[in-house]
């Protein structure tokens, strides 16, 4: 399959996005957060004019201060995962932050997330944490606590 990236900041591109997270039954609290903050960055995966996945990313310090680009949400449709898709979308994004002169890229998610893990590794990422996200209120309920890591990759 060939997919087309690409970035925009579109309130239609940024409504369909949204509606990706509840199309998969992912709660959209945090990427709803981060638009409403207004510093983001947004990539889009189409295939065939039809929404395949996308990346929020905004620029955030890391733990000792650095600004990094940040990988906030990122989320494939379930019909085109395991595809190499969030893989294109971390390599367009990681480009555009290159190309404003940052020092690298940061990334957080689950630590019982193998294959997100793996995936971030093959794109250089190293685990600089592991921490716990106490519980939290979600768009489905409580969330109970949860195993985090930090993932950081330097250009």
């Amino acid at each position: 399959m060939s997919f087309t990236i690409r970035k925009t900041a579109e309130p239609g591109d940024v409504a369909v996005f949204l509606d990706l997270f509840d199309s998969n039954d992912e709660d959209s609290i945090h990427p709803r957060a981060v638009i409403d903050d207004g510093e983001w960055d947004l990539w889009l995966a189409e295939f065939e004019g039809e929404l395949a996945g996308g990346a929020l990313l905004r620029v955030q310090p890391d733990e000792t201060g650095v600004p990094r680009g940040f990988e906030d949400n990122l989320l494939i449709d379930g019909r085109f995962r395991r595809q190499g898709l969030a893989r294109e979308l971390m390599v367009a994004a990681e480009s555009h932050y290159q190309e404003r002169g940052l020092v690298g890229m940061q990334a957080a998610g689950s630590a019982d997330d193998a294959r997100a893990i793996a995936m971030f590794e093959s794109l250089g990422y190293q685990i600089v944490k592991r921490y716990t996200r106490p519980e939290r209120e979600t768009a489905y309920g409580t969330q109970a606590s949860e195993a985090r890591v930090r993932m950081w990759k330097d250009f």
